[in-house]
């Protein structure tokens, strides 16, 4: 029942949460350089996840923790995320210049192969909706579910703990952070 609740809610404001996510605070200046941008691609491989966070953003006060996007590193040129309207791939450049901090975050424990089905799932899950339901088990997901299923895919067996939010497990940008026994930081755009 109290899924059904949710669902309602959620398709009633679901224009209102779109409308949200477009804005921007006027005055807010991004931190990040292109030297910073630089050091994050020579240090990133296939299946990391880069976590970034915008100041100032209206939407940061929805996502709980300190970094409020997650994304997949394919290669050392294209990136794969879930934004809305649906998934695609994007660029270090344009995602990191946007921002103005970000973490590079390494899954530990897995093979260079698993790491590569992480990209395959990720390609395979382009142009899919949003997921603004944060269903479990759906075909569209949301920015960090999206890494969560890609890793989740590749390994198969994977025992990161995801977090109950409004009934639902949901897992945000700031837990691969968190998660030290998954994952290692070995790049942060705040390092000297």
């Amino acid at each position: 029942m109290i899924d059904r609740i949710i669902y309602f809610v959620i398709g009633l404001i679901k224009p209102l949460l779109i409308w949200y996510g477009k804005l921007h605070w006027p005055g807010s200046k991004r931190k990040m350089t292109e030297a910073k941008v630089k050091e994050c691609i020579a240090m990133a491989q296939v299946g990391d996840v880069i976590i970034t966070r915008k100041n100032w953003e209206p939407t940061n006060l929805l996502i709980k923790g300190e970094f409020k996007h997650a994304t997949l590193v394919i290669d050392k040129e294209v990136l794969a995320e879930a934004v809305a309207p649906v998934s695609k791939k994007t660029g270090y450049y344009d995602l990191l210049m946007k921002s103005d901090r970000a973490k590079l975050c390494r899954a530990n424990n897995f093979t260079g192969q698993q790491l590569d089905l992480s990209s395959v799932y990720a390609l395979n899950h382009l142009g899919r909706a949003y997921d603004y339901y944060f269903d479990d088990g759906n075909e569209n997901n949301y920015c960090s579910e999206f890494c969560y299923e890609a890793l989740k895919y590749a390994k198969n067996s994977w025992d990161f703990v995801r977090k109950k939010v409004l009934g639902k497990y949901t897992i945000a940008p700031d837990d691969f952070r968190l998660a030290k026994k998954h994952f290692d930081i070995v790049w942060g755009s705040d390092d000297n």
